[in-house]
């Protein structure tokens, strides 16, 4: 196999992308160079930057050359300017940047597509790793040399741009969490059209699906582990703070609804086919009834990850399947009134009334509405706003690509949380990671949030 991994050359050059101080500038002062002005010089038009390359030929070139004295009493010599000298100098500490960045990320993405959708010769079934160094789309059998590309049946399939402009919006995506990566803004950061970063950005969104199953894997290990069992329900419950501060985890759920119709559209919501938040993502029936809005159930566990889903109503059957899925049914789960299915069959399961009312006359509603007993969903609440947040970059989506939008922003939490490694090996069944993805790049030049 070809030996793709960066050189010390190149990992001297990520130092600089890191935000590490870079050594001597050309003039012999110690200057740092920071990752803004690198992108500052990279983001520059063809013709801007060509001005720059002959404006530092010009400075490289009087530099070296040699003047006669004007007279014999009293020599000159003519002086480089110094903003012209540091613009030579920036350019070409960007050029060695976007050389050792597409250096890292392409082995960064040739790694991923080889450790989660590995090829296999048709004949004589074995793992294809040989490379060809003049087709890099392109991976071969040692044996009988049939060939096939490496992005085939991947979320890469057919793509034309450099392959390592993936990897790339990975690290940037995970490194922004929890604000996210519009295709305004890759296409700005990349230099590419407006039409092709927001196929790139699909690609990624692809790419977070076939991960989903992962993530709940994880989630079901995680849970595995049994705690002390709830007090029985109709007790005074003391003493559940100090059996909640054990080390199990404790699940939180609960839904909210992202691009809701107006009041004025939907005429106050005032319909008799759907009910509760479900009717708030629907127009009225004056206006074609038409689905705008879209409905999500979040599964957050206290002090870890979270899981992001489209759901398209609130009934029994679209929530309870998406927990029952990977919860088990020894797992405490807190949530608001709007689980009550789930009280037969999780035995620690426990709801909190936001809408208690106050027995004082003076309010309207409790002041511990929003915990009582040390029962609460805030962990969730907490996402929530984390995730409304966050998608009022986007503006608006339609719900058809709503699931996709939200495996995005799972992934992009679970790495923040547990590392990329460690989703791609949980519930890998044959297909393990080894030493881990990050590991075979490199665990000094990639960020460390991407190491388990």
């Amino acid at each position: 196999m070809r030996n793709n991994q960066p050189s010390q050359s190149s990992k001297k050059s990520l130092n600089r992308f890191s935000g590490v101080q870079s050594g001597k500038s050309q003039s012999g002062g110690r200057k740092s160079i920071s990752h803004t002005h690198l992108t500052h010089i990279h983001r520059k038009s063809p013709h801007q930057t060509h001005e720059i390359i002959q404006r530092a030929d010009r400075a490289t070139t009087s530099s070296k050359r040699t003047y006669q004295p004007i007279s014999p009493s009293k020599g000159f010599i003519e002086q480089t300017d110094p903003n012209e000298e540091r613009e030579a100098t920036l350019l070409r500490l960007s050029e060695e940047y976007d050389r050792s960045r597409e250096t890292l990320y392409g082995y960064f993405t040739e790694t991923l597509l080889e450790k989660i959708y590995p090829k296999h010769c048709p004949h004589c079934g074995i793992l294809l790793t040989k490379t060809i160094r003049t087709r890099p789309y392109v991976i071969r059998c040692e044996r009988c040399h049939y060939q096939t590309s490496r992005l085939k049946n991947t979320p890469l399939d057919q793509m034309r741009i450099p392959y390592w402009m993936f990897g790339w919006l990975l690290v940037e995506s995970s490194l922004v969490y929890p604000k996210v990566m519009t295709s305004r803004e890759i296409q700005r950061k990349l230099g590419i059209a407006y039409n092709t970063a927001l196929l790139l950005k699909r690609r990624l969104q692809l790419f977070s699906t076939d991960l989903i199953p992962n993530m709940k894997s994880l989630f079901g290990e995680i849970l595995q582990k049994q705690g002390r069992d709830l007090p029985p329900k109709n007790t005074q419950e003391f003493g559940l703070e100090s059996i909640l501060e054990d080390s199990v985890p404790l699940v939180n759920a609960d839904t909210l609804v992202l691009f809701s119709a107006s009041q004025r559209a939907n005429q106050g919501r005032k319909r008799h086919r759907h009910g509760g938040q479900t009717a708030s993502i629907y127009l009225s029936d004056s206006l074609g009834g038409k689905q705008i809005g879209s409905l999500v159930h979040t599964i957050s566990l206290k002090g870890g990850g979270v899981i992001y889903q489209y759901i398209p109503d609130q009934t029994t059957q679209s929530l309870g399947s998406q927990i029952a899925e990977f919860i088990p049914k020894h797992a405490r789960i807190f949530t608001d009134e709007g689980y009550p299915f789930l009280q037969g069959i999780y035995k620690n399961h426990r709801m909190v009334n936001h809408s208690l009312k106050s027995r004082d006359k003076r309010y309207r509603f409790s002041g511990n509405r929003w915990c009582q007993n040390g029962i609460h969903n805030q962990v969730a609440e907490g996402y929530n706003n984390t995730l409304k947040t966050a998608f009022r970059s986007y503006g608006y989506f339609s719900p058809e690509n709503a699931g996709m939008y939200l495996a995005e922003f799972s992934l992009m939490a679970n790495i923040r949380h547990y590392g990329l490694d460690t989703i791609l090996v949980a519930g890998s069944e044959g297909r393990t990671t080894g030493s881990g993805v990050v590991g075979l790049v490199s665990r000094e030049l990639l960020p460390s949030h991407l190491v388990d």
